[in-house]
């Protein structure tokens, strides 16, 4: 017989790395659906109205599609590009990626909490966000949908900076409120929606000086050019889809206002950045292109391959958030639910 060893070894299980799960794909004759909801931002403590609003409602989905024997697939993450987060950093005294780091963690830790059954729970900082956004770019720069124009804005000699809308505080237009500590995006009193320039007697609200306004170029989505194509495709996806009624109604009042062009880039320093030579100081801000950041390449391809089969898409949103997450959804059996 073989002699014992003196002392032997003890293996923790535990502590050996753990190989990572399989990338869920489309199976084909299943029903595949992919599940997102608004990503939430990164700049602060998730409370019970950010969850109930969105994650939650998307969440309860998952499971049903899960007890039906769907291969689902539910995806999420944090917001970490933007100006809120820039705001964030300057009131905490640190850099954009540590409020990022700090924050990500902190609602990974609280949806655990809620046992939010994510497949997925990513970030909008992760290098798949550059990739992505910039092969948006490039395509729509190559089909000729992107143009130049100048616009004004705010500019804080002393910061040295553009202000985001966030950044700059003043008196209220709006006749009958003069709120004193009206936001550059919104009034937090009449709920009037303001531009920067529009406010009465401005102030930075990071040295608390006044602003002057300034040129400044930025790039511009033509989507009057799309008007035609996204109609029709409204038109059919809209019921096949079974988008709520909410949706249908709000995607109506805006094409029936007309279609304007949309400022794509930003003045700001924490974001992807612009992949053209004139523009490399500006970050690119379209909203969409955040949700493919979200997923690694094998759960991206989920989505592409959902369209052509048989298959689903469920976005949760708030109506707040509807304008710019309308576009996300797919081409075939894609639905939009807005709380």
């Amino acid at each position: 017989t073989r002699p014992k060893s003196p002392n032997p070894k003890r293996i923790n299980l535990s502590s050996l790395p753990m190989a990572s799960p399989p990338p869920k794909l489309p199976i084909p004759g299943r029903r595949n659906i992919l599940i997102t909801s608004a990503l939430p931002y990164v700049n602060n403590v998730p409370h019970l109205g950010n969850i109930i609003g969105c994650v939650l409602s998307a969440d309860v989905f998952a499971r049903y599609c899960r007890l039906r024997g769907y291969n689902a697939i539910y995806i999420c993450g944090t917001d970490e590009y933007g100006t809120a987060t820039e705001t964030k950093a300057l009131e905490e005294k640190c850099s954009p990626k540590e409020i990022c780091d700090k924050y990500h963690v902190i609602h990974d830790e609280v949806y655990k909490w809620f046992d939010i059954k994510f497949d997925k729970f990513g970030r909008t900082s992760a290098p798949e966000q550059t990739e992505v956004c910039q092969a948006i770019f490039h395509k729509l720069m190559e089909n000729k949908w992107l143009t130049e124009n100048t616009m004004q804005q705010l500019y804080c000699d002393t910061c040295e900076r553009f202000l985001a809308d966030r950044l700059v505080e003043g008196k209220c237009p709006t006749e009958g409120c003069n709120y004193e500590a009206a936001r550059g995006d919104q009034c937090e009193n009449c709920s009037k929606l303001l531009n920067p320039t529009e406010l009465i007697d401005p102030k930075c609200k990071v040295c608390k000086n006044a602003p002057r306004i300034r040129d400044t170029d930025h790039l511009f989505l033509e989507l009057p050019l799309l008007s035609d194509k996204l109609v029709n495709y409204i038109n059919n996806t809209s019921v096949a889809g079974m988008w709520s009624q909410n949706a249908i109604q709000a995607t109506n009042a805006w094409l029936k206002e007309g279609l304007k062009q949309r400022c794509i880039t930003r003045d700001l320093k924490w974001g992807v950045p612009v992949p053209h030579e004139k523009y490399k100081d500006k970050v690119w801000a379209y909203q969409i292109s955040r949700y493919s950041a979200v997923m690694h390449l094998s759960y991206f391809s989920f989505m592409i391959v959902c369209r052509c089969s048989m298959s689903g898409l469920m976005h949760q949103l708030g109506t707040y958030l509807s304008q710019h997450h309308i576009r996300l959804i797919g081409r075939s059996g894609g639905r939009i639910l807005i709380m």
